[in-house]
């Protein structure tokens, strides 16, 4: 006999609303019950006497739950009391129910939608009435606790289960599900040969796409819209992008020529460092192209982070449904979908890991698109080589040159800097468009409470903050790398005129410099004198902007210095070259040579100033020497340029004229450096020279920490 329970009646909840909704679901289950077999899961016998069913609610759906609570054969006088008769009693329910399945129809908004769905994206009828079934076993839990009993499946299995429940040939459901099929190639389904139930084993398009089916009648865009996504007007100009003309001059008529002809296969790779404008520019062309633009999101309504799969599916979808549509695409954050395609697309589509090589799926996937399609990325690293052929176009966006930099600077702070932090700040070259935005637009909000330099500080004291959270370095603010305040080429002991070797750089607008020679000489204030006597921007790059633990980056990091500098038009100083110009020939690993390499291949193809400083250059690449123009040493001052520097210093520190003896003390001294004048200056900061006494003792100590016994043995051998 049926167990005794308690008269439960089933939630309404875990039904569909909609009364034809629900007789479908129970027509499905009665197939499942008869015609597929879940009867044998679903009647148990228990006892000889005795009969229970593995689901109360199954039992209430299908209108058997009158002997859920009474005795067989003693309350109502019924005698059925074997399992064979609750079956054939099923059984006959199943009758029923079939001569009237030509009416039945899902809820009303789920029949809407899929019509719709069907309409754009050419589904067939079997596709239809497959997306609507998962649509309902997604929503219905009853649904879902009767394809529970068919217990594990197959991809073979599940084929002939869902050919049962929808009443459609076998060939058909086949074709339905296969991955060149409407349903995987829209991204609306997807197979898990991995997962073993009838609900796993088919994903929807997204945790809300069922809910947003059996809603309301809407918009199909609408049923997308917690992964697709209406982007908003861009607030930068096309003057913002003045540094890369050259690849929008190609970029943009060929959007707008893609556009109006519905050309296919459309795809751009634009590269970056975070905040230099990227999506800004996306949200530019697409109103320079006068189309919708649409973006996949890279997380869902609640802010959770979607997975590569789901976005993929997203921007299948999108492909489908914007086919007819004046649209293009946003894909932002791309890393996670070509940085690794082995672990992607072999698991994306269960069926296609069996039938379809993975990576020429994704490659035809970029040559058949019909929405023009802007990909984007903070690393080209992520891009396998492979793709990278597949795009019409690939650049990079860099970090604007430095005067763009100050006027972008000086529009987004609004008068929140001074001249002073501003012109500090233009400097940095990891300074992007978007970190000074942000930092703006949180100190505008506050800027009613803060005094002027409050805000100065503040904005730095943020900026700097981010900058340093993305491994840069922050931007002094209080000390800027600024020409020494008594640098005179004429205080530098070489055997060149340094005045005429700046007005041939003015007249050929190129060259590259190798200054060698002691610390202290000159050597990096020169360059400083350079660039303010040419009037040109100054790069500085030392080794520990350079230098990387990642093999392959300092590479890049070399690159990215000198196309900057050609970029700007700037000086570029590369101080301590020694640090990354080793001598190949005493190399041990691979990339040491490659670093050297990569300078030398650079060097070659600079067309500017350089100048490379170096303090022992008999530790430089001696094949690499050959690469400079010109390779001037920088020596210790000779006794009338020490005596000069001496009386000017002196007479700064407000001292009285110096006699014959002091002047004997400083022609006795053979290692002096314009850099010790500098350092004595420095200390009477806090330690005040009142004597020359007390200046030439320090003069004296600076000297006596130098190893002066090679000191003309400098040079080249």
């Amino acid at each position: 006999m049926p167990r005794r329970c308690k008269n439960r009646k089933i939630d309404s909840s875990t039904f569909l609303d909609d009364s034809s909704g629900l007789e479908l679901i129970k027509l499905y289950s009665l197939r499942l019950l008869t015609r597929l077999g879940a009867h044998r899961s679903f009647i148990e016998k228990a006892y000889p006497q005795e009969i229970t069913f593995s689901n109360d609610n199954i039992a209430r759906l299908i209108g058997i739950d009158q002997w859920l609570d009474n005795k067989l054969g003693e309350d109502d006088g019924v005698e059925i009391t074997t399992r064979k008769e609750v079956l054939q009693a099923i059984q006959s329910m199943h009758e029923t129910a079939e001569a009237e399945a030509d009416e039945l129809v899902p809820a009303k908004a789920l029949q809407h939608n899929s019509q719709q769905l069907t309409q754009i994206l050419g589904l067939t009828k079997t596709e239809s009435h497959i997306l609507e079934f998962i649509v309902q076993l997604h929503s219905s839990s009853i649904l879902e606790e009767v394809t529970e009993l068919l217990g594990e499946l197959s991809l073979n299995q599940l084929i002939q289960a869902l050919s049962v429940l929808l009443d459609a040939p076998l060939e058909s459901v086949q074709q339905a599900l296969s991955y060149k099929g409407k349903l995987q190639t829209t991204g609306l389904l997807n197979l898990h040969s991995d997962r073993y139930l009838l609900k796993d084993k088919v994903e929807l398009f997204s945790a809300k796409f069922a809910e947003r089916m059996l809603s309301k009648e809407t918009h199909p865009l609408d049923l997308f819209k917690d992964q697709i996504l209406l982007t908003e007007p861009s607030t930068l100009k096309f003057d913002d992008f003045s540094h890369i003309e050259n690849s929008l001059k190609i970029l943009r008529p060929y959007l707008k020529f893609a556009v109006s002809t519905k050309r296919k296969g459309v795809n751009i790779f634009i590269y970056g460092a975070p905040g230099v404008g990227k999506t800004e520019l996306v949200r530019l062309l697409g109103q320079d192209c006068g189309v919708t633009l649409y973006e996949v999101s890279s997380e869902d309504e609640n802010g959770d982070t979607l997975n590569s799969s789901s976005r993929l599916r997203a921007f299948q979808a999108s492909q489908s449904i914007l086919k007819n549509q004046k649209a293009m695409l946003l894909f932002d954050e791309v890393e996670d979908i070509f940085g690794g395609y082995q672990g992607l697309f072999s698991n994306l589509f269960s069926l296609s890991s069996q039938n379809d090589n993975s990576k020429g799926w994704i490659n035809r996937a970029l040559e058949n698109n019909h929405v023009p399609t802007i990909w984007l990325s903070n690393d080209r690293e992520c891009m396998d080589p492979a793709y990278i052929r597949r795009f019409d176009l690939s650049f990079e966006i860099p970090i604007p040159p430095r005067a763009q930099r100050e006027r972008i600077l000086r529009e987004q702070s609004d008068g929140l800097l001074s001249e002073a932090s501003l012109i500090r700040m233009a400097d940095s070259e990891q300074l992007a468009p978007a970190i000074v935005a942000r930092a703006s637009t949180v100190i505008k909000s506050i800027q009613p409470l803060l005094t002027d330099d409050e805000k100065n500080d503040s904005i730095g004291h943020l900026i700097n903050n981010t900058l340093i959270a993305q491994g840069h370095k922050a931007i002094s603010l209080s000390k800027a790398a600024r020409l020494p305040d008594y640098y005179d080429p004429a205080f530098v002991n070489t055997d060149s005129c340094l005045n005429d070797i700046a007005q041939g750089l003015e007249l050929s607008g190129c060259g590259t410099l190798c200054l060698y020679g002691p610390s202290g000489t000159g050597k990096s204030a020169y360059a400083h004198w350079l660039s303010k006597y040419l009037e040109l921007p100054l790069h500085i790059k030392k080794a520990s902007d350079l230098l990387s633990k990642y093999v392959g980056e300092m590479e890049q990091n070399l690159a990215r210095a000198f196309r900057t500098a050609e970029q700007d038009n700037a000086i570029l100083l590369l101080d301590e070259i020694d640090s990354f110009l080793q001598n190949r020939s005493i190399a041990t690993r691979s990339w040491e040579v490659s670093q050297v390499n990569e300078l030398l291949t650079q060097m070659e193809n600079y067309s500017g100033i350089m100048v490379a400083t170096t303090n022992l250059v008999n530790n430089l690449d001696q094949a690499s020497l050959r690469r400079f123009d010109l390779k001037l040493m920088f020596d210790y001052l000779i006794p009338e340029q020490a005596w000069k520097l001496y009386c000017q210093h002196s007479q700064s520190l407000g001292l009285k004229k110096p006699d014959a003896p002091q002047k004997r003390s400083i022609l006795s001294m053979d290692a002096l450096t314009p850099g010790d004048f500098a350092q004595i200056t420095r200390q009477h900061r806090f330690r005040p020279i009142k004597s020359h006494v007390d200046l030439i003792k320090c003069l004296q100590d600076e000297c006596a920490l130098k190893d002066t016994g090679n000191k003309r043995a400098i040079g080249f051998t």
